[in-house]
């Protein structure tokens, strides 16, 4: 499951993509959608502050992490890009353009002037009852 922020063009038009590269179902939701984020281990100021990625086993990878877990569910080239951003030896890289992304999103395309999106924000056929 990768948890995202439906409030932010930026993130909704990346969960959108990824939706639409995804080779297995993996389930895409607004965190404002998950209905008890304690029962995945997370709080709201969590996943305000970056995206998570819940594994299979329930180990939560957030941010650049969760960015290549979920790359890594993709078809065609883009599990390459999930491992390389996983590598040990980028971590600190791939960290630090994560959150240079998460402090300029609202600069980033697909936002709003109000970093607000419309209605439906749930791209997977997959239940939001989380």
């Amino acid at each position: 499951m990768l948890i995202y922020d439906g409030d932010c063009g930026f993130c909704t038009a990346c969960a959108r993509w990824l939706v639409g590269k995804l080779r297995i179902p993996v389930t895409v939701i607004p965190w404002q959608e998950v209905h008890d984020l304690g029962a995945l281990d997370l709080t709201r100021a969590d996943v305000t502050t970056a995206a998570y990625y819940v594994d299979p086993y329930g180990r939560l990878h957030r941010g650049h992490r969760a960015a290549a877990q979920a790359l890594r569910q993709c078809r065609s080239g883009w599990p390459v890009l999930g491992a390389v951003l996983g590598a040990p030896a980028l971590d600190a890289v791939a960290g630090a353009v994560y959150t240079a992304i998460v402090r300029n999103r609202g600069r980033l395309p697909g936002q709003k002037a109000s970093c607000r999106v419309p209605e439906p924000r749930s791209f997977t056929g997959a239940s939001a009852n989380v």
